[in-house]
């Protein structure tokens, strides 16, 4: 984990980095974490002429842990378009917690198994030893989906990784993964949790 920790000025920053196929979700989730805080404008996108990412969206929020200590939360979606794989590696360097945005669509399972397998390509030892991971499968509204079952058994998901299901094009689900996984971090680096 790279959390950063400022004694001096008491603050912490973590980066939480959203992971998954092209078109899942992830930029639709990253942007509804910022709308339930009405904080859109400390978004930033690097997109291209068809507005899909092509390096990351990003943005931070900050939080009071009590006692004069202020947590900086770094929000970033690495692109999961292969024309830019590239940029993945970098984009999840100094991560401290990863959602995993999987797609529900039962013919996007493929991408899911290829995205899932180059994530723990890069942290295959951190994933197995806890680094905070949660997964998100996404688009449940829709037709021909596979459920989170199924979606574990495919992918080879050990069972200490949590999965929820949710649609992020209109929030569902997607504040309390976020909450968990924001917990998960403060709790493995400073022994305590935080509600927000």
């Amino acid at each position: 984990m790279e959390m950063i920790i400022d004694y001096t000025n008491r603050r912490i920053g973590i980066k939480i980095v959203l992971f998954g196929p092209a078109m899942s979700g992830k930029t639709t989730m990253v942007k509804q974490i910022f709308k339930y805080y009405n904080l859109e404008d400390r978004l930033s996108f690097i997109e291209n002429s068809r507005g899909r990412t092509m390096f990351c969206d990003y943005g931070f929020l900050a939080f009071s842990l009590g006692a004069g200590w202020i947590v900086d939360v770094h929000i970033w979606s690495a692109t999961g378009q292969d024309f830019y794989s590239s940029t993945r590696e970098i984009v999840l360097s100094g991560t401290d917690g990863i959602i995993f945005v999987a797609d529900s669509q039962r013919a996007i399972l493929d991408d899911n198994a290829q995205s899932w397998t180059e994530l723990n390509k890069y942290f295959k030892d951190n994933i197995q030893s806890g680094m905070p991971l949660n997964i998100f499968l996404n688009k449940i509204d829709l037709d021909n989906i596979i459920s989170i079952d199924e979606l574990r058994l495919m992918l080879g998901i050990p069972p200490n990784i949590p999965i929820s299901s949710g649609i992020a094009k209109d929030g569902t689900n997607v504040m309390p993964v976020f909450l968990d996984i924001l917990n998960k971090i403060l709790r493995k680096t400073a022994e305590e949790e935080i509600i927000l």
